[in-house]
């Protein structure tokens, strides 16, 4: 940024600057004007009229005849920089910001709004202080007017060509249930001006506020929500208290959304700030919530998003800090769960209730409460029987496996919590054995097999249990059993984009270190490894997972043990055909040079 522009940048607005000779006048002459416009239906964004020559020098004539001439100079020499620099000079500034408030103290209907956001582009004032001398101003007396032009202004929106795609999925979707999806913004939700209405309304009339916007579709809401983040807390908070039932008794959703389009947009601020003073802000809001009648549900939807999201969703974001958002994701889920009722029997039909590919989250949204009432025992009791219920698909559980993020903190602190984790899943091996078994004699059936989400949770809970090596071992030898059984029933065991290629990976990789610290028999790891030998790129992808997480001379006896001149010939083949592989998938050079060189070894 320029001297020029930073300078730009720090200038005061409008409303800060002390009122020019003859101000007054000018905004009176100048507001007349501008509202004769409106009324006959002509342009009036007082940046297109002063960057026109011909109705800029309209309105330098009319400040003349009323007597204004140094005002009339003043417009004629503010076409120059509107046209070239924008940077507007502080007459104008003062003149647009109070034309602004003017527009909206008169005689306000929606046809202004367009007018208004016009002139606070000019004076350069922000919808906050903008709205904070509208209300210091007007007091309560002009909300019910305000209120009712922002909903006209809404409708006229909702009717306008750009928005003619939301219009009509409203329409189509008018008997369907509102569902999770519609709880929260999306990444591609619409965008709406008139900001400082919007700040204004909520700040005058709350729960009319609410209750109006409570009968746009949930994008408006969300866009509106964007809008509110920036209130003051107490504000906020009175926003929280005073919106129409979001849900049920039974917790089905009602249509007023735009509470969690608020939740979205502080988050973001949260993560962004001083740790505890989020953490006291959040809980001043968290108590707003709770105090409602359907406060629980709210919260426990909250919490059901932190897992949905995970980082990944906003790894968009600019200057996003992945490890501030751990940190926010990590405090509020403890907030959240603490401060709710585990569901009990209530928790299947809530689960069901939601899309089958979103039912996990609400699976761990429950389970993290059910560890903070009952313990890590009743937790893992949780997540086996949500296996068991069908309610986990193999879908997106790979993210477990990883070292951060909410799914995988929770499985990894919940099984490495439990006196026996291998107990729990041979538990839970044996009650899927009918669902695997079924699914091995139709394989196209629309039903997820237990067998993954099981084996990475499961993975997960190995991977996390180091600070108790004498249960690693016995631990790694029943999922590498399982692994194998799995490979052996299922008809998609042993296709390349299946779901048991990355378990296996990470079996070996966890096998291969505990190997390499003796807190694993290398036989044990080698008769895994030689049940897997084969002439494939994918056996050789598995050798350089084991050599990544292990000593070379480790390496080479595990590959002794498998036998060196079968492992050779397989390595070298699967590298020879490596490039029939995807590109995403294939080897790079310098690791099929590693392989070659590790089987030279042999």
């Amino acid at each position: 940024m320029t001297n020029d522009e930073d300078a730009l940048e720090k200038r005061p607005g409008g409303l800060l600057l002390e009122a020019p000779a003859d101000g007054p006048g000018a905004l009176n002459c100048v507001g007349v004007w501008l509202r004769e416009r409106l009324r006959a239906g002509q342009p009036s964004e007082l940046s297109r009229l002063l960057a026109a020559e011909d109705t800029n020098a309209l309105l330098a004539a009319r400040l003349t005849e009323h007597g204004l001439a140094n005002w009339g100079k003043t417009i004629a020499a503010a076409r120059d920089d509107v046209v070239h620099t924008i940077a507007v000079k502080a007459p104008i500034r003062w003149l647009a910001a109070h034309l602004a408030l003017a527009s909206v103290t008169a005689d306000l209907v929606h046809s202004y709004f367009g007018l208004v956001e016009d002139l606070l582009t000019l004076s350069g004032d922000t919808n906050a202080a903008f709205t904070a001398a509208l209300v210091g101003g007007q007091g309560n007396s002009n909300g019910d007017m305000l209120l009712l032009a922002l909903q006209a202004r809404m409708a006229m929106l909702l009717q306008a060509g750009p928005y003619a795609r939301l219009r009509q999925l409203s329409e189509a979707r008018a008997d369907a249930p509102i569902g999770t999806r519609d709880l929260w913004p999306g990444p591609y939700d619409v965008m709406i001006g008139d900001g400082w209405a919007h700040h204004a309304a909520a700040i005058l009339r709350p729960q009319d506020y609410l209750e109006m916007m409570s009968a746009f579709p949930p994008s408006f809401q969300h866009a509106a929500a964007a809008h509110l983040g920036h209130l003051a807390s107490d504000q906020i908070e009175r926003l929280f208290a005073t919106s129409p039932r979001v849900f049920s008794k039974e917790g089905t959703p009602l249509g007023p959304v735009l509470l969690f389009g608020l939740i979205g947009a502080l988050e973001s601020a949260l993560e962004a700030g001083d740790a505890v003073a989020a953490e006291t802000i959040q809980d001043r809001y968290l108590a707003a919530v709770l105090a409602r009648g359907d406060g629980a549900w709210i919260a426990r939807s909250w919490l059901q998003q932190l897992f949905w999201r995970r980082p990944s969703r906003r790894a968009s974001r600019a200057n996003s800090d992945t490890a501030a958002q751990q940190r926010y994701t990590t405090g509020t889920t403890a907030r959240l769960a603490g401060r709710i009722e585990p569901l009990g029997g209530a928790l299947q039909a809530w689960a069901m209730a939601e899309e089958p590919l979103w039912q996990v989250d609400r699976v761990l949204a429950e389970a993290v409460i059910v560890e903070l009432h009952a313990g890590a025992e009743a937790a893992a009791g949780h997540l086996a029987q949500a296996i068991k219920d069908g309610l986990v698909t193999d879908t997106g559980r790979m993210a477990a496996l990883a070292n951060t993020g909410a799914e995988a903190d929770l499985i990894g602190r919940v099984l490495s919590a439990v006196p026996s984790p291998e107990a729990w899943f041979e538990s839970l091996w044996l009650a899927t054995y009918p669902a695997r078994e079924r699914l091995r004699f139709d394989p196209y059936r629309d039903e997820t097999n237990p067998a993954y989400p099981s084996l990475i949770w499961a993975l997960r809970g190995l991977n996390a249990c180091g600070e108790r090596p004498g249960l690693l071992a016995p631990f790694w030898t029943r999922l590498a059993e399982a692994v194998f059984e799995t490979q052996l029933t299922d008809p998609r065991g042993t296709t390349l984009l299946g779901p048991l290629a990355p378990i296996c990976q990470a079996l070996v990789q966890i096998g291969a270190a505990m190997a390499d610290r003796d807190l694993l028999d290398a036989d044990a790891l080698a008769h895994f490894m030689r049940d897997q030998l084969a002439p494939t790129p994918d056996h050789a992808a598995l050798w350089l997972a084991a050599r990544s997480a292990m000593r070379g001379e480790t390496a080479l006896g595990i590959g002794r043990r498998v036998g060196a001149e079968s492992l050779a010939a397989a390595i070298a083949a699967g590298v020879a055909q490596d490039d029939r592989r995807g590109t995403n998938a294939q080897l790079g050079k310098d690791q099929r040079a590693d392989l070659l060189a590790f089987t030279a070894r042999l």
